[in-house]
């Protein structure tokens, strides 16, 4: 029991990127509640990840387009990835601005 404790205990920690510390659970105990704290970094790493790389996805898609609707599309989904406060209008005026911009001179 306790080599395959062990076992899951360092190859979410090597998964995890966390490395091997000074400080490091020595116990059975002490490595079986670490475990949930680390796959929970694991987690909220991937989440965070999915989420940029989904913004980069919508942003490359727009170019591609270079559709007003779609610029408009993809502001409102900035504001739901801020946790739904609206993006000021000053900074969506910049970047319709900037997609404008690059729609019109983009030689691509």
């Amino acid at each position: 029991m306790a080599t395959l404790v062990k076992l899951c205990y360092f190859a979410i920690t090597t998964l995890s990127t966390i490395g091997y510390g000074d400080l490091h659970p020595v116990s059975v105990q002490e490595r079986v509640i670490i475990l949930p704290i680390l796959m929970f970094g694991v987690a909220v790493f991937s989440l965070i990840m999915s989420q940029y790389i989904e913004i980069l996805l919508n942003m490359n898609s727009l170019s591609e387009t270079g559709q007003h609707k779609d610029l408009t599309m993809w502001v409102s989904m900035l504001s739901r990835f801020n946790n739904g406060i609206p993006i000021d209008k000053n900074l969506v005026a910049k970047i319709e601005d900037f997609f404008h911009y690059y729609w019109a001179e983009n030689r691509l």
